[in-house]
C-alpha cells in the first residue's frame, strides 16, 4: 500500500450569519452532509423552491437539516438553515420534477451521490441540457477523472456511491488517498486532478467539495475561478472549516472484532498511550461487563459507558488510542464526542466471522444466540458506517492492521 503524508481530515462548525448566494448556501449544506463531526448553523439565509426542492432531496438521503423561516426581505423568505452530518448517505431515485426544480443544484447532488452507499438514479437528467449544458457536461467530464462511477442510461445518469469509509482498506473498490489541498496556481503537483466547470457558477464552487470529502489533490485552474461571483466565499469556508484531530483514534466496530487487542499493539508501534473503555467500566464498577449487564441491566451499563466516555479529558486522549465497546458510538451523544474528539477507525468484518470468534468465550453477555448476534450487528453497522477508516479485518492478522494504519498516519 502506498504511504500517505500527513493526511488532513476536516470538518465544518459554527455559525455563519449571512450568505447572499444561494450557491454558497447549498455548497455549505452538502458539506456539513458529508464531512463526519460536522454541524453548521446559517442564519438568515434567502429561501426559495429550488432550495427546498434541494433540502428535500438531501433529506431522502439521510441528510439531516432543518429549516426555520425567520422571516421576509423585499418578499423573499428569509431563515435559518441547522445542518449536522447525520451518517453516509444513501443513494436514491431523483425524479425529473425534483431535478428541474433543483436544476442548479445538481452537481451539488451529483458528489452527494459519488459519496453516498448505494446508487443514485438522477432520472430526466436530458430535460438539463438545453438549458444546463454545461452542468451535465461538466459532471461527466469531471467524474470521469475522479474515477466516480457513473453511466449513462436513456435518461439518466446512475451514479454509484463509495459506500462508508472515506478511507476504506480491504476491499474491491479502488482507494482514494492523497493529501487534501485546492491548487489555484500552476505550481501542480503530482497526482493531481484538473476538473473544469465550462463557465458555470454552481459547477465551480461544487468543485471544492472534491478535496474536502474524497481526498483527491484537485486544481482549479486560474480561469475557472474568474466565474466565482463572491470572493468572500473564501473567507467564510475558512472561518467553519477546521482540521480534525488526527492523534486520537477511536477503535469502534463490532465484538470480536479485536479492537482491544490490536489497539494495544497500535498504541505500543505508535507510541501513543492506549485507553479500554470497558476495563475503564470494569475497574470503576468493580464488576465484570456480564455482571453489570446480569446484576443492573443494559441500560445502567449503557450510561456507565457513556459517563466513562465523558471522563475522557484533552489531556487524556492526546497520542492516544482508545478501544470501545461495541455499543459505545451507537448513541447520538457519544458518536458526536467522538467525532469532535477524534477519528474513527472501523474494524469491520462478517457476522459470522465475530461469531466464530467469540461464541465460546464466556462474559460476551449479548453474543449467546447467532440470530441476535445478526441482528444487532446490522443495527449498530448504521453507526459504525459513520466511521473515517473503514479496515477489512476479515483475513487480516493484528500486525497487518496496526501496519496499516501507521502507513495512513
Amino acid at each position: 500500500m502506498k504511504n500517505i503524508d500527513d493526511p488532513i481530515f476536516y470538518v465544518l462548525r459554527g455559525e455563519i450569519e449571512y450568505i447572499n448566494d444561494i450557491s454558497m448556501v447549498i455548497f455549505f449544506i452538502t458539506a456539513v452532509t458529508l464531512l463526519p463531526g460536522s454541524e453548521l448553523i446559517i442564519k438568515n439565509s434567502f429561501l426559495n423552491e429550488q432550495l427546498t426542492t434541494f433540502i428535500n432531496i438531501l433529506g431522502r438521503m439521510g441528510a439531516d437539516i432543518s429549516v426555520e423561516q425567520t422571516g421576509e426581505f423585499n418578499g423573499r423568505g428569509v431563515g435559518k438553515i441547522q445542518i449536522r452530518y447525520a451518517g453516509r448517505l444513501t443513494g436514491i431515485d431523483i425524479e425529473k420534477k425534483g431535478l428541474i426544480d433543483a436544476a442548479n443544484a445538481v452537481p451539488f447532488l451529483a458528489v452527494a451521490a459519488a459519496c453516498a452507499e448505494g446508487e443514485t438514479n438522477f432520472k430526466g437528467i436530458d430535460s438539463l441540457v438545453p438549458s444546463n449544458p454545461d452542468i451535465v457536461k461538466a459532471i461527466s467530464i469531471n467524474f470521469e477523472k475522479l474515477d466516480f462511477s457513473l453511466s449513462t442510461q436513456n435518461d439518466r445518469f446512475k451514479i454509484k456511491g463509495s459506500g462508508p469509509g472515506r478511507f476504506r482498506i480491504g476491499y474491491d473498490d479502488t482507494e482514494r488517498c492523497t493529501e487534501v489541498i485546492i491548487i489555484v496556481n500552476s505550481d501542480f503537483p503530482e497526482e493531481s486532478v484538473t476538473l473544469r466547470s465550462f463557465g458555470d457558477h454552481m459547477t465551480t464552487i461544487s468543485l471544492y467539495l472534491i478535496p474536502l470529502v474524497c481526498y483527491r489533490n484537485v486544481i482549479i485552474e486560474r480561469e475557472e475561478r474568474e466565474y466565482m461571483r463572491y470572493a468572500e466565499f473564501h473567507d467564510i469556508l475558512n472561518s467553519v472549516l477546521r482540521r480534525r484531530n488526527t492523534n486520537t483514534f477511536f477503535l469502534i466496530g463490532f465484538m470480536g472484532s479485536g479492537k482491544s487487542s490490536t489497539g494495544v499493539l497500535l498504541a505500543e508501534k505508535m507510541g501513543y498511550s492506549f485507553i479500554d473503555l470497558d476495563e475503564m467500566i470494569r475497574k470503576k464498577a468493580g464488576k465484570t461487563i456480564a455482571r453489570i449487564f446480569e446484576e443492573e441491566g443494559e441500560e445502567a451499563f449503557r450510561k456507565m459507558e457513556s459517563e466513562t466516555l465523558f471522563s475522557l479529558r484533552d489531556k487524556d486522549m492526546d497520542n492516544a488510542v482508545i478501544a470501545c465497546g461495541g455499543g459505545a458510538p451507537c448513541s447520538e451523544k457519544n458518536l458526536r464526542f467522538m467525532q469532535q474528539s477524534g477519528l474513527l477507525i472501523w474494524f469491520d468484518a462478517s457476522a459470522q466471522t465475530l461469531f466464530n470468534r467469540i461464541k465460546n468465550q464466556k462474559g460476551r453477555p449479548l453474543a449467546k444466540e447467532y440470530r441476535h448476534f445478526e441482528n444487532l450487528y446490522k443495527d449498530r453497522t448504521l453507526f459504525y458506517k459513520t466511521a473515517d477508516i473503514q479496515i477489512n479485518t476479515e483475513n487480516l492478522p493484528q500486525e497487518e492492521i496496526v501496519e496499516i494504519i501507521q502507513q495512513i498516519f
